[in-house]
Parts: C-alpha cells; sequence; structure tokens
C-alpha cells in the first residue's frame, strides 16, 4: 500500500479527525453490543497511533516547542468539559473525578514534554529515565493512560526503521491494550475492536515526510490548527445534539 498511495501529514490529520468523529458518534449514540458499534469504534481506533506519530513529527520539525506545547496545553483545558460531559454524560462533581479523567490532549502534552527529556542527552541516563517514568505516571490519568506515550516512544526511537516500528508497535499494542483495558469489558470479544489501532500502521506507512503545508493562508490555518479547534467543537456538537434529542 505504502509503494501507491502517498499521505501528507495534513491527509494524516484528517484520517484521524474521520475516525476519532466516528467513534464519538458510535459512543455517544449508537448501542453498545451492536455489529454497527463495533465496527464504527474500530475504525476510530486509528486516531490514537496517528496523532502519537504525528506528535514526533511535529516535536522533530517544531520551531518553538515552548508554543507547541503551550498550544497543546491550552486547548486541553479548553476541551476537558466537552469530554467530561461526553464520556461521563454529565458535568463532573469533584476535583479527583476531573483528574482521573483528563482529555488526549493533556496525554499528548505529557508525551510531548517527555520526549523533550529523553531529548536532553546532557541529562544523565537515570534522571531522564526517571523523569521518563513520572509522565507515564501521569499519563495514567489520561485518555489512552500509558499506552499512548509507549507508541511516541517507539514512533521517536524508530522514526528511521518503518519495519522495525511497525513490529514493536503491533507487538506492544497486543500486549498492553489488554493489560490496561480488558478488564473495563465483559468478554474478550467485547474488547477486541481496540485492536484496530493496528490499522494505523497503514496511512502511517504511507507517510512522504511532507508536512502538506500550502500557499494558502486558509490552507496553512486548517493544517496547523485544525484539529486543536475541531477537537472541542465536535465533542460540543455532538454533547448538544444529545441533549437536544434526549
Amino acid at each position: 500500500m505504502g509503494k501507491h498511495l502517498q499521505l501528507s501529514g495534513t491527509a494524516l490529520k484528517y484520517i484521524a479527525i474521520a475516525a476519532m468523529t466516528i467513534d464519538h458518534i458510535a459512543y455517544i449514540f449508537i448501542d453498545s453490543g451492536t455489529l454497527l458499534y463495533y465496527i464504527m469504534r474500530l475504525i476510530g481506533r486509528l486516531t490514537a497511533p496517528i496523532m502519537a506519530f504525528l506528535l514526533v513529527e511535529g516535536f522533530l520539525h517544531t520551531r518553538s516547542f515552548r508554543k507547541y506545547l503551550l498550544r497543546m496545553v491550552a486547548f486541553a483545558f479548553i476541551a476537558e468539559p466537552f469530554y467530561l460531559l461526553m464520556m461521563l454524560g454529565r458535568p463532573s462533581v469533584s476535583l479527583w473525578e476531573i483528574v482521573q479523567n483528563l482529555d488526549v490532549m493533556f496525554t499528548l502534552a505529557i508525551s510531548l514534554v517527555m520526549l523533550w527529556i529523553l531529548s536532553r542527552e546532557r541529562w544523565s541516563t537515570t534522571v531522564r529515565l526517571v523523569a521518563a517514568m513520572l509522565c507515564f505516571m501521569m499519563a495514567d490519568l489520561c485518555d489512552w493512560s500509558y499506552i499512548l506515550p509507549v507508541w511516541v516512544v517507539i514512533f521517536f526511537l524508530f522514526r528511521e526503521e518503518k519495519q522495525k516500528r511497525a513490529l514493536v508497535f503491533a507487538s506492544a499494542s497486543l500486549i498492553l491494550l489488554p493489560v490496561k483495558y480488558l478488564s473495563g469489558y465483559e468478554s474478550f470479544t467485547a474488547f477486541l475492536f481496540n485492536y484496530g489501532v493496528l490499522l494505523a500502521l497503514l496511512p502511517i506507512g504511507c507517510y512522504t515526510g511532507n508536512r502538506g503545508s500550502s500557499n494558502s493562508p486558509m490552507a496553512r490555518f486548517c493544517a496547523r490548527w485544525g484539529f486543536y479547534l475541531y477537537y472541542p467543537l465536535h465533542m460540543a456538537v455532538l454533547v448538544a445534539v444529545k441533549l437536544w434529542i434526549s
């Protein structure tokens, strides 16, 4: 597939956005246990690995790590109320409940900090590993838990070796996903759609290294800000529709 189809970074973002929307529509509106529900949730599993991959690309090419991180943290806070309404179906009743249900933008921000830490070659290996472990512990409070930072590390370490990257990603996902999430499902069959993350290797393998920039100001704006804006906005719309239907 990778020999015939070529995808830019912007194209990967569009795929991630589409998959995320399908996933959240299923989560909010489709009865769990139905075939349609599982198919839509399986498609939705493409989003997190693609965003982890793009985070590494962003880290390697950003002109300002500080601005990149602040932008991500800002939208994490903006999205959090809508994420809580979508996941819990109601406003949060306590600070601890909020802390235990942080949206994926927080996970990405923590993963970004972890990449910065691991890249500090002047720091001792021990200091970097301890700091990275603290990031993993913090990520466990967020959407996708420590699994997303693991993917980020894999994509970072094997960024020049596509076959090894795919093999290590698949192996880690096959092991870690049931360890973290299987207990939350009534059966292994009900859990299986989570292995849809492996499908993300197909579009990631088609990535050309091109960020997908354009001379059009609107296209550049969408490429840079599109996901940040779309993430809270689409949840707000879906929650509003759900409340209106109810």
